[in-house]
């Protein structure tokens, strides 16, 4: 998978078409058809618990994060929970 952080303007490499998403206000280029699990995974999040994710305002079940293809301008909220009190 292709992820290009802070790169607004469309590139291809490799002739992989590429879409932006933005990923709690960060803006990437991304592998057309990539998944919410392959974006996490690259982010260095795939492995942790107690985030919820939300994409273009709707949260998205932790069961559908590895089928849930993303689209260009989608924008993807990572929540992450705190313990405390």
């Amino acid at each position: 998978m292709l992820l290009l952080s802070d790169n607004i303007a469309r590139r291809r490499y490799t002739g992989e078409p590429v879409v932006i998403i933005h990923l709690n206000d960060t803006n990437l280029q991304v592998a057309d058809a990539v998944s919410i699990g392959d974006v996490l995974r690259e982010q260095g999040l795939g492995a942790q618990q107690g985030f919820a994710v939300a994409v273009n305002d709707v949260v998205v079940p932790r069961t559908d994060w590895n089928t849930r293809r993303l689209q260009d301008n989608d924008t993807i909220l990572v929540i992450k929970a705190f313990g405390g009190g």
